[in-house]
C-alpha cells in the first residue's frame, strides 16, 4: 500500500488539480446564452480549454477535430505519469477513438467513397495508433482495409465480424461494426484484470457503468433503426456490466425502444426520449466516484479522461447548436454537465 502510494501521489495530485479547469455552471450558462459561435469562442479562449482553440490555425479543421487533438494531446501527458499497469488500462480506453475512425473508413470502402478526403474529417488517433493510416487511406475495399490491418491488434475481430456476416450484413458492415465494439470492451476489462482489491472494484463500477449504457443505447438503436427482432438483438448484447445482468439485458431486448425504459437506473427517468443526455449524466456521476474516494488508485485517470471527454461532447453540441441558430434551452437540454436553472425554458434532470 506504501509503494502504491508512493507511485501514485504525484501524478493523482495532478489530475485532482487539473479538476479545476473543468468548465462551471458559471462558464456553460455564458456559452449558451452567447450570441453567436464567435461569441462563444472568444469566451472559451479565456477558459482552460481554450488552448484547443488559442491559433487561428483550428480553422483549417472542425471544431470538434480541434477539440479532440487538444483532449488526446493532454490524455497523453496524464497518462504517462501513472503505473505502466494504469497506462495500459487508459489507452485501451482510448481505443474506441481509433475504432470510431476504423468504422468510418471501413463504411467509405463498403460504399465505394473516396476516403482521402475523408481521413481529413475523421477524429484524431492517439499518438501511439496501431493504425496503419496511410495504407487505409489508399484501400478501396474491405479485403484491402482487412489486408492493411494484418499484424495489428483491430486484425482478428475484423476477420470475425466478416465471417460472422450474412450478404446483407456484410453490405452495411453491421457485424463488423459491434464485433469491434465488443472486442473493444473484451480489451477495456483485459486491462483492469492486473488491479486488485478496492482499486479494482472502483474501476469495474466504472468500466461497468459504461457497457450498461453502450447495452441500453445500441438496444435502442438495433430496434428502431434496425428494425431487429428480441432474438436477434440479444446476441449484440455486451456480457459486462454493473447494474445490467443477464435478466435485464433481455429485457433490453424486449423493449421496443420507443416506450418507457424496462428498467430502473439512479437518476435516469424511464422515458426513452431524450435518453442518451439522461444516461451519460448517469456516467458523470459515477466519474467522479473514483475521483473522491480512496486517494491512490487506477480509477482517478480514467475518470477524468472521462469527464473530460463528455465536456468535450458538450462544447461541441453547444457550439453546433449556435451555428444551427437553436435556442439556449434547446441546446442545454442536450448537454451533459449543464444542470443550472439560469436558461429559461430549459429542462433538466
Amino acid at each position: 500500500m506504501i509503494g502504491k502510494g508512493i507511485r501514485y501521489a504525484y501524478p493523482v495530485a495532478v489530475v485532482r488539480a487539473l479538476l479545476g479547469n473543468l468548465l462551471r455552471e458559471t462558464d456553460y450558462t455564458f456559452l449558451l446564452q452567447a450570441a453567436g459561435s464567435e461569441e462563444m469562442l472568444a469566451y472559451l479562449r479565456s477558459t482552460a480549454r481554450g488552448g484547443a482553440i488559442a491559433e487561428d490555425s483550428w480553422r483549417a479543421v472542425s471544431f470538434a477535430i480541434a477539440l479532440y487533438e487538444h483532449y488526446l494531446s493532454e490524455a497523453a501527458k496524464i497518462i504517462a505519469l501513472f503505473p505502466l499497469t494504469v497506462q495500459e488500462l487508459c489507452r485501451a480506453f482510448l481505443l474506441r477513438f481509433e475504432i470510431e475512425s476504423l468504422k468510418v473508413i471501413l463504411r467509405a470502402a463498403g460504399q465505394q467513397i473516396d476516403a482521402t478526403a475523408l481521413m481529413l474529417m475523421l477524429r484524431p488517433l492517439p499518438a501511439a495508433t496501431a493504425l496503419p493510416v496511410d495504407r487505409l487511406a489508399a484501400a478501396r475495399s474491405v479485403d484491402e482495409i482487412a489486408e492493411a490491418l494484418v499484424g495489428t491488434p483491430f486484425a482478428q475481430p475484423l476477420q470475425e465480424g466478416l465471417g460472422a456476416s450474412s450478404s446483407e450484413a456484410a453490405q452495411s458492415l453491421f457485424a463488423v461494426e459491434t464485433r469491434l465494439d465488443r472486442w473493444f470492451f473484451t480489451q477495456l476489462f483485459a486491462a483492469a484484470a492486473p488491479l486488485s482489491g478496492r482499486e479494482r472494484a472502483l474501476v469495474r463500477r466504472l468500466l461497468g457503468s459504461i457497457a450498461d449504457v453502450t447495452n441500453i443505447l445500441w438496444a435502442q438503436r438495433l430496434r428502431t433503426t434496425y428494425r431487429l427482432s428480441p432474438s436477434e438483438t440479444l446476441p449484440f448484447m455486451i456480457p459486462y456490466g454493473f447494474r445490467l445482468d443477464q435478466r435485464k439485458r433481455q429485457a433490453l431486448a424486449l423493449w421496443d425502444g420507443r416506450q418507457v425504459l424496462p428498467i430502473s437506473l439512479p437518476g435516469v427517468r424511464r422515458l426513452a426520449v431524450p435518453l442518451r443526455p439522461l444516461l451519460m449524466g448517469l456516467l458523470r456521476r459515477e466519474a467522479f466516484r473514483p475521483l473522491l474516494t480512496i486517494p491512490f488508485q487506477a480509477g482517478v485517470p480514467l475518470a477524468y479522461l472521462l469527464l473530460c471527454e463528455i465536456e468535450v461532447e458538450d462544447l461541441r453540441t453547444i457550439y453546433e447548436g449556435k451555428r444551427w441558430g437553436l435556442a439556449p434551452a434547446q441546446i442545454a437540454e442536450r448537454l451533459v454537465f449543464f444542470r443550472g436553472p439560469s436558461i429559461p425554458g430549459a429542462a433538466h434532470v
